[in-house]
């Protein structure tokens, strides 16, 4: 960057100076779309989300979503069998399917050692009977430890996963979630965290503006979507700092709408490049103020991986 120039120009000399450089400016910015082949769009001052309950149990301190509308991807054919357990409890017998469950969430914590991994929290909305089932029959075996957590009771249970492992977690239910956790180390505290949004003594993380104009970014205002994933960091695109995507659509018409978020528009201008290299059979493609938004076409075979994680 050539050095500033010293004092004393005269009025004249300034003036145009300031001329030329806000006719460049104007100019690259009118050049934009040209340049980078792509159009601009803009996302209103006033734009917001439609503010769904699961989000009120996920905490500000998790840096990754996954949200996926189950019962949604099963009426539209998705190739998975309906009757596959999604928790297996081994103490009571009892199962959770994908047939009972109306969606499901995850979320991730990053750990404080960086050398660990990352800690997080299963959602669970199930069918209202399966929910009182699953609920009253833990509740009432004399063999599921607990403890009271602000008027909650956290569950002790083991987890028959599939090929036979049994794994140590704990559940809650509230407000017709079930909360679940086998994470390492301590799961009964990610627990304790997603309750604390429900219980108003931590914030969620849609609450934060950056994560909420992320959602917009692929869902607009409303919630017609298959799935939705957030994550608050690069993904596979190098130099931005978080990204949401979508999937969208019925029948055999399925949609993925990515957003990668860069700390400013001029930056998601010059990484555009990579996002339209990294999804080059996109529909379409274009600039959001500082998001690089790509819509690609989500096919059958593709489209449970692409349902459930980013």
């Amino acid at each position: 960057m050539p050095k500033a120039k010293r004092r004393g120009r005269s009025y004249g000399v300034l003036l145009g100076s300031f001329v030329f450089f806000a006719a460049l400016l104007f100019g690259t910015s009118l050049a934009l779309p040209y340049l980078t082949g792509l159009r601009v769009e803009h996302i209103p001052a006033s734009a917001s989300i439609m503010f769904q309950p699961w989000m009120d149990l996920v905490p500000s301190t998790a840096d990754a979503v996954d949200f996926t509308n189950v019962s949604w991807a099963l009426a539209e054919g998705l190739n998975v069998s309906a009757s596959s357990p999604i928790l297996n409890i081994y103490q009571t017998g009892q199962t959770l399917t994908f047939a009972n469950t109306t969606y499901l969430v995850s979320y991730a914590i990053p750990n404080s050692n960086p050398k660990n991994n990352e800690t997080g929290v299963d959602i669970f909305k199930p069918s209202e009977g399966a929910y009182a089932s699953l609920q009253s029959t833990i509740n009432a075996s004399s063999i599921v430890g607990r403890q009271d957590y602000r008027g909650v009771t956290i569950y002790y249970v083991v987890n028959n996963v599939t090929g036979g492992d049994l794994v140590t977690a704990r559940i809650a239910f509230y407000g017709g979630f079930i909360m679940y956790s086998q994470t390492p180390g301590d799961p009964t505290a990610q627990v304790r965290a997603g309750l604390d949004v429900a219980l108003d003594r931590e914030t969620s993380l849609f609450a934060n503006r950056t994560v909420q104009l992320s959602v917009y970014a692929v869902a607009g205002n409303g919630t017609n979507y298959l799935a939705l994933h957030y994550i608050g960091y690069g993904a596979e695109i190098n130099g931005s700092n978080f990204a949401a995507k979508a999937v969208t659509g019925t029948g055999a018409d399925f949609q993925a709408l990515y957003a990668f978020g860069f700390n400013t528009s001029s930056l998601a201008s010059s990484k555009s490049n990579l996002v339209t290299s990294t999804y080059q059979h996109g529909l379409d493609y274009y600039l959001l103020d500082n998001y690089v938004v790509a819509k690609v076409p989500v096919y059958s075979e593709e489209l449970l991986i692409m349902l459930m994680a980013f």
